[in-house]
């Protein structure tokens, strides 16, 4: 993943920095995606933060918003599609890794983040037995 720094989005009044994925899959080719995203320190700033309309060049985009959690761990949220949410899980969110570490160590990780340890969840990518979903 690649962050862009350029000023061509906005989300609300806020400037938002452009990520551009363009490594599929190791059975896939190679993708481009660009969107918006937005950093908070706090999980209070997620719902209003998603709720921000980000238009770029004009063309409203949707976007990510990012919550570090430490040097290897931070939250990617998206809207739900067409609004189908819960309660317990009112937008998607994924744990992302910097360096991979144990799937007990990840669920670990997953149990002890608030807004995550209540949800359904699954390992993508399960590092024990290097299967990928």
């Amino acid at each position: 993943m690649t962050v862009k720094k350029l000023n061509a989005c906005s989300c609300g009044n806020q400037t938002a920095h452009l990520v551009t994925s363009e490594k599929g899959p190791t059975d896939t080719p190679a993708r481009s995606i660009i969107m918006p995203t937005l950093v908070v320190e706090n999980i209070e700033e997620v719902a209003p933060a998603l709720e921000l309309k980000c238009k770029c060049d004009g063309e409203i985009k949707r976007q990510v918003i990012f919550r570090l959690i430490n040097d290897n761990y931070y939250v990617a949220y998206e809207k739900h599609p067409q609004n189908v949410h819960t309660i317990e899980e009112p937008n998607t969110a994924n744990l992302l890794v910097k360096n991979v570490t144990t799937t007990a160590e990840l669920k670990q990780m997953i149990a002890s983040i608030p807004d995550l340890k209540n949800r359904s969840t699954g390992i993508m990518c399960d590092p024990d037995t290097n299967y990928k979903h």
